[in-house]
């Protein structure tokens, strides 16, 4: 496998690992048959059913924007994540499911399992067991769980050992399991390389010169916004009462330097998978599983102090749907949840991996396109807007469209998180009154003194965005004027 090693800003290494993807095997089934769904999020849906699961798996699907893949095409979306819904009726289900890649996500239908068919799924490879017949929000959750598990990015661990050739050997085995490693060998650089990026676990030396790593760990935890990020001290020593006291003090676990390398690797590669999904649990909206609203503006924060040293610009869009109350007096708070979960799973799908993307409160969201300005991030938003405005949302027995409108604000035009949320803010307010159903680039100075001439948004996207999906051209609106003085209140522009 090969390894590449990137220099951080003080010439540390960071290492990483390139891991080429798993071939799809398709099933095969004694009593059942094989069909294949793509939806708008990143994964491929397989399905080995009888006959009575697979006439009602169309409609199901379809409420969850799954309809079939088409021989020959290429998804536009990028590669996608293999999931195989097996059915717990076919005499030969299990056999499947212990067959199938072992990469793939395996969900097994069962009707009122006992302990002993838990046991043979689980014995079998299985990742979820759902009812029989199945529940659309059930298998929507678990295929949401899919896409997210499939998409998550790199792993990133921070090493702080003041010896670099120990935190080079420690990061070399790291970045063969897959994951990002950046060194520092100086404790006081910790907090400004914390501040540039933010990282799933932090490996530490317990015994260094000018300070220990208890009492960093406890100047780290000072910290608010480093209180979830878990430290795992690595000692050549084996006393207890300082193993509890680094625990005590802010550490999660402790791993001996005398620990095989191979076994060192893999406890570090576990303890980083665990501490991703907690971190999912704790940082993520339980609805949709988007970045909640601290976090969200966390990362504002960050991304406009980065920007104040590299220069790039970035943009911020606020979403919010349109008549979405009339959504839920209409159809009630469960239809309304279920286009807040679609909307949240398509916009992923839609944007690059490194963007980030935030439930902002109720039904607005929030998007930082990293390293592209306004005029690049509204074609792309626009083109979103139409391609959303164009999925069936099944709402009870009927088959609805759904819209929203956007206000996109770039980071040089803030001069800090506040300023910048409310440019961002003022060209939503503008898309509402304007008509909904459009995007709306805000036209503010940096120095919030009003309006100047409104910058013409490019209709090509950036050179690293993926390929979208054909869409008819439209104009997209731009503020020319400064925010209404006299309108409607932002509660009747929902």
């Amino acid at each position: 496998m090969p390894i590449h090693v990137i220099r951080d800003v003080n010439g540390l290494p960071m290492m990483t690992a390139s891991v080429r993807p798993s071939a799809v095997v398709p099933p095969r089934s004694r009593s059942g048959s094989t069909r294949t769904f793509v939806g708008t999020d990143r994964v491929r849906l397989h399905a080995v059913a009888g006959e009575a699961v697979m006439a009602r798996l169309p409609t199901i699907l379809r409420q969850l924007n799954y309809v079939d893949e088409t021989p020959g095409v290429v998804s536009s979306i990028g590669a996608r994540r293999d999931v195989y819904l097996v059915d717990g009726r076919l005499s030969d289900s299990l056999e499947i499911c212990r067959d199938l890649p072992a990469a793939a996500g395996k969900i097994l239908t069962a009707d009122n399992p006992t302990f002993a068919d838990r046991k043979r799924s689980t014995e079998a490879g299985v990742d979820a067991l759902i009812a029989d017949p199945i529940d659309p929000r059930e298998l929507g959750d678990w295929l949401e769980h899919f896409d997210d598990r499939g998409d998550g990015g790199r792993a990133t661990v921070l090493i702080v050992d003041d010896d670099e050739l120990a935190a080079e050997a420690v990061a070399s085995l790291l970045a063969v399991r897959g994951i990002d490693v950046e060194i520092v060998v100086d404790p006081t650089q910790v907090f400004d390389v914390l501040h540039r990026c933010s990282f799933d676990l932090i490996l530490m030396d317990l015994d260094m010169p000018h300070v220990d790593g208890i009492e960093l760990a406890r100047m780290i935890r000072l910290n608010r916004s480093h209180l979830s990020v878990p430290i795992v001290f690595l000692s050549a020593g084996g006393d207890t009462e300082t193993q509890m006291l680094a625990r005590r003090f802010g550490g999660d676990d402790f791993i001996s330097k005398r620990t095989p390398r191979d076994l060192l690797g893999r406890l570090v590669e576990l303890r980083v998978e665990r501490a991703r999904v907690l971190r999912t649990l704790i940082e993520r909206d339980g609805l949709t599983g988007l970045v909640d609203h601290l976090r969200f503006v966390e990362r504002v924060g960050q991304e406009l102090a980065r920007s104040r040293r590299t220069g790039n610009d970035c943009s911020l869009v606020m979403i919010d749907l349109d008549h979405f109350k009339t959504i839920n007096d209409t159809w009630g708070h469960q239809a309304g949840d279920l286009v807040l979960r679609r909307l949240a799973s398509a916009l992923v799908s839609w944007l690059r991996r490194t963007d980030v993307v935030g439930r902002y409160g109720g039904e607005e969201f929030g998007v930082l396109m990293l390293d592209t300005p306004p005029e690049r991030a509204a074609p792309v938003i626009d083109a979103f807007r139409r391609h959303f405005a164009a999925l069936d949302m099944i709402v009870g027995e009927s088959a609805v469209n759904i819209t929203f409108s956007a206000g996109i604000a770039g980071l040089g035009q803030a001069a800090d998180t506040a300023t910048l949320v409310a440019a961002a803010d003022e060209a939503l307010y503008r898309a509402k009154i304007g008509g909904r159903d459009r995007v709306v680039v805000s036209d503010r100075r940096a120095d919030g003194d009003g309006p100047h001439a409104a910058r013409p948004a490019s209709a090509v996207p950036a050179a690293d965005e993926p390929p979208r999906p054909p869409v008819a051209t439209a104009t997209i609106p731009l503020a020319t004027v400064g925010p209404a003085t006299m309108g409607p209140s932002r509660e009747e522009t929902r």
